[in-house]
């Protein structure tokens, strides 16, 4: 499985969106979210829905208070069966839909990953999505719409 290097967790009050920006031309963004909190379901050109097929670190006592930001979640996530395929396959249909659109100046290709609460799966994957896209060559941003809400109890 291909890991990518993570930038640090941005620094946000609680309830915030977390943008992950990119200093050159964005033409990739990618979202994170939790299906739980009710919120309509972002817009997306691929969407992955990580709840069902993926083990979730909110089962486990030790990781339910920390985020996919944090080493001990991302581990956790990039070792479950079928992730790191997951990520790779998803990077791949964005740089197919970057290379078919055209001038990325006119079009923004968007990736939502979600999960039950947006806090650990979505956002670690969204992440090594992001990575991804950057170690291609393209500008990509993560948005993780939910990963300071309150976390939902299952």
């Amino acid at each position: 499985m291909t890991t990518y290097q993570m930038d640090p967790a941005p620094a946000c009050p609680d309830d915030a969106v977390v943008l992950e920006a990119d200093d050159r031309l964005v033409q990739v963004q990618i979202l994170s979210f939790g299906y739980g909190h009710g919120d309509p379901v972002p817009e997306a050109d691929i969407l992955l829905d990580l709840r069902r097929s993926y083990r979730n670190p909110h089962s486990d006592p030790a990781m339910r208070e920390l985020t996919g930001f944090d080493a001990q979640v991302a581990a956790h996530v990039d070792a479950t069966a079928g992730i790191g395929a997951l990520v790779r396959h998803t990077v791949a249909a964005v740089l197919d839909l970057v290379a078919e659109v055209g001038d990325p100046q006119h079009r923004l290709i968007r990736v939502a990953a979600g999960c039950v609460g947006g806090r650990h799966r979505s956002v670690r994957v969204a992440r090594a999505v992001r990575e991804g896209v950057r170690a291609a060559g393209l500008g990509a941003e993560a948005l993780h719409l939910h990963v300071r809400r309150p976390m939902i109890q299952q």
